[in-house]
Parts: C-alpha cells; structure tokens; sequence
C-alpha cells in the first residue's frame, strides 16, 4: 500500500464562513463544558468534552509534513480543502481510493471509500463496483448505486454542506432521495424555482 495523504490549504473558503463561525462557538461551547465538568469531578465526561474543542493548529501540519517528508511518503496539499484534491487524485486514477471520514466525496463522485478507518485496521468500505451498495445517510438508509452519479451529486447538495444549508425546510433526505428515484428533476426545479418561487414551495 503506497498511501498518499493530503492537507487542506491555508486559504479559507469564503462560502464555508458560517460554517467555521458555528464550529468556533461550537469548540468555545465545549471547553467551558469540559472545565465545568471537571470542576465537578466528572473526568471522563470532561474528556469527551475537550475532543470536541481539540483543533489542529498550523504547527501540527507543518510538523506531520516534516515527518512524511522525512520518512519518504508523499504527501499534497489542497488550494482550499483537501477533498476536491483526493476527487482529483481519484478521478486521474493516481490513487485506487480515499480514506476519509467525510461523505462529501460521494457527492465528489469518488466511488471507493474507506470511512472510519481506526487503528486496528477496521473500516467501513464504500464501493460502488459491488452491487446492492446502501450507506446510512445521515441516519437514512440509501441505496446509492440505485442512482446515476449526477444524482447522488445532486442528493449531496440539496441535503446540505458545509457551503450551503439545506435547500427547503421540511424537505429531508429521505424526500429527496425517492423523489430522485421517481426520476424527478431538481436541477430544472431550482432553476424554475428562481422565477417562481412560490409554485415551486
């Protein structure tokens, strides 16, 4: 196994702001917890607390790039984010799969992942040359390679990112995953729905 691993970049996407604000206060929220619960003598919970507001700083990558530098194993860095590097990497057949714990790479079209891989080797593989392929979405079962690429692009976007929140309250995953099945038409809907947007509510 000849791993590659890639970093996210240093510039930060303008349409993920309210998304990094949520998870400042989120990791703000979580070390008052984990203060006050140790305070209280409750350790454990504490622990879990303090994962929560764990961040990656700067020097942690450059020292994790020192040591991949020096132990020979190639590493890469994204302009943004480092998923739409590991689609690429895929996409050019430069790597046979991505390990990742994010489910944006569906939406990314990379069709065989490794998801929370841990350190005794388990993993829960995604590939979609197998047949009869379901994911838990989110807590929904999908049958994924039931859709075209297209739609389980289309599935990614319209049940929300880290770019834009989810495209019409009330309509879930679910909703619009057997819409998708019956064949229905979200990209023509949203262009439509910018005309008329109270037919299309």
């Amino acid at each position: 196994i000849k791993p590659i691993f890639v970093f996210d970049g240093y510039q930060k996407h303008p349409a993920k702001q309210n998304t990094r604000d949520k998870r400042k206060q989120t990791k703000a929220c979580a070390i008052n917890e984990a203060l006050q619960l140790e305070n209280e003598g409750d350790i454990e919970s504490a622990k879990r607390k303090w994962i929560q507001a764990f961040e990656i700083t700067d020097e942690m990558i450059e020292h994790a790039k020192t040591f991949l530098t020096e132990q020979s194993i190639e590493w890469k860095q994204g302009s943004y984010e480092a998923d739409q590097m590991m689609a690429t990497l895929y996409k050019s057949n430069t790597v046979e799969a991505v390990v990742t714990e994010d489910s944006d790479m569906i939406g990314y079209g990379v069709e065989r992942i490794f998801f929370k891989l841990s350190w005794t080797g388990e993993f829960d593989l995604f590939d979609l040359s197998q047949v009869n392929v379901t994911t838990d979405f989110r807590k929904t079962i999908v049958k994924i390679d039931a859709l075209s690429k297209e739609q389980r692009t289309m599935l990614c976007i319209l049940s929300g990112n880290d770019y834009i929140p989810n495209w019409q309250h009330g309509v879930g995953i679910k909703k619009i995953y057997n819409k998708l099945l019956e064949g229905f038409d979200f990209a023509h809907a949203l262009e439509r729905s910018e005309e008329h947007d109270e037919e299309y509510k």
